[in-house]
């Protein structure tokens, strides 16, 4: 349940969390399957900074987990300091309550995401950045 989801990203974060290079994002996927965890825990890190998931579980979820992680105190670089996420995001899919798949990734500070929209044609529309080209 949710009591094991949390014990497996605190120890996730807590073995491998300095090796990324804190202030992290981080992505966390449950489903039925570690397949479809894995995948949600990757689309969990492209979501916007400072969004939350629909579900109220669920969002309420990713603010316990950045307090907790926070409170480690790997802080930036790993250095130690009070911050060391800039957000727990959760992404979660219906699954039966006998079987549960997590997946924790992670991306450090200077993880980078532009949105690029593409036409039938190929032609192409770069939202979040001005002045790029491809």
């Amino acid at each position: 349940g949710y009591e094991g989801v949390t014990k497996f990203v605190m120890d996730v974060m807590t073995s491998y969390g300095i090796n990324a290079c804190p202030p992290l994002l981080v992505g966390v996927g449950v489903a039925t399957s570690v397949e479809t965890a894995a995948l949600l825990s990757k689309k969990a890190l492209m979501r916007p900074l400072g969004s939350h998931n629909e579900n109220e579980r669920a969002a309420s979820m990713e603010k316990l987990l950045e307090d907790g992680i926070n409170e480690i105190g790997l802080g930036p670089q790993g250095m130690g300091g009070k911050y060391s996420v800039m957000g727990v995001h959760i992404e979660n899919t219906a699954r039966h309550p006998s079987a549960i798949g997590v997946a924790v990734n992670v991306g450090c500070w200077s993880h980078r995401r532009g949105h690029i929209i593409f036409d039938k044609d190929l032609n192409y529309t770069i939202t979040t950045h001005s002045g790029v080209t491809l």
